[in-house]
């Protein structure tokens, strides 16, 4: 057989390999977001000459060698997410990948605690965060007020405050952001974020008076003007972005020794506890964020 040959049939090998791991996540039963981000990270997999443990063997030191290549944890426990992934559904073991998992997200969890503790010692306080929206307001800057006052009171992502504005419930339709004007009150229906195929969609009613008051002013229609993240450059107090508010806000809380009001701000953005310690917490030192 010619080198052209053998070459050639590699190459074909590789592609039928490629597409039954394709079918294989295109068939997991998950939402169409995380399906392409499997299939991004599995095309990188390949690209970078990795050969998947298709046996019992697990190869955990083969897997965990290939994985040092990349500093930080994040990337790694996204390559392993895949390659367990797809082990399990090939009913092959798994529990060794597992343990290696374990590991990288205890170094995740040490390198976010130290860059938490940095970035805590620079966020604004709570109070001072209110005072810079109260600023807003009375300059008449009431989409940057009511942004802002999503973000810090129900700790919603980017996403989430893409909306649109109506006056009635009867414009509502599924699988959009909503702020329903009514005399004395907002109502906030989600039915378009991140985790909403774990937490469904989520109503809130808004009875903030400047809220309201700037709602109005905005008027009927979506409340970013331009393309999402262009609008919240725009309108970010000191350059934070969602998440730096959302580890602000948890700070506070943490501060007050209020896990009743970190349990509340889990549910509205649709974070679990975990998340929230490992992610969002700038002390990561008492047992404050726990379920209740």
């Amino acid at each position: 057989m010619s080198q052209l040959s053998k070459s050639s049939l590699i190459i074909f090998s590789i592609i039928i390999i490629m597409d039954k791991y394709v079918e294989l996540i295109k068939s997991k039963n998950i939402g169409e977001k995380s399906k392409k981000v499997y299939l991004s990270i599995l095309s990188r997999l390949f690209k970078e000459g990795f050969k998947l443990p298709v046996n019992k063997t697990q190869k955990e030191r083969y897997v965990k060698d290939f994985l040092s290549r990349y500093e930080k944890p994040a990337t790694r426990l996204d390559l392993l997410n895949v390659i367990i992934i797809l082990r399990a559904e090939m009913q092959l073991p798994t529990e060794k990948l597992k343990e290696l998992r374990s590991e990288i997200r205890s170094d995740r969890q040490s390198k976010n605690i130290n860059t938490m503790n940095e970035l805590g010692k620079t966020l604004p306080t709570l109070t001072e965060f209110e005072a810079l929206m109260e600023s807003a307001f009375n300059a008449g800057n009431y989409r940057k007020y009511a942004v802002n006052y999503l973000m810090k009171e129900l700790g919603v992502r980017n996403m989430d405050v893409d909306v649109f504005i109506s006056k009635t419930k009867k414009e509502v339709e599924d699988g959009k952001n909503y702020l329903v004007m009514q005399p004395k009150k907002v109502i906030y229906i989600r039915d378009n974020y991140k985790t909403h195929k774990k937490y469904g969609k989520q109503v809130h009613t808004i009875t903030d008076d400047k809220f309201l008051k700037s709602i109005k002013k905005i008027g009927v229609g979506k409340m970013l003007e331009s393309g999402l993240q262009n609008a919240l450059r725009k309108l970010q107090i000191e350059k934070l972005k969602e998440s730096d508010i959302f580890k602000m806000i948890i700070d506070d809380a943490y501060d007050k020794k209020d896990t009743e009001r970190i349990n509340e701000l889990s549910k509205t953005r649709g974070s679990s506890i975990p998340t929230i310690k490992a992610n969002y917490n700038v002390n990561a030192e008492e047992d404050i964020i726990r379920e209740l």
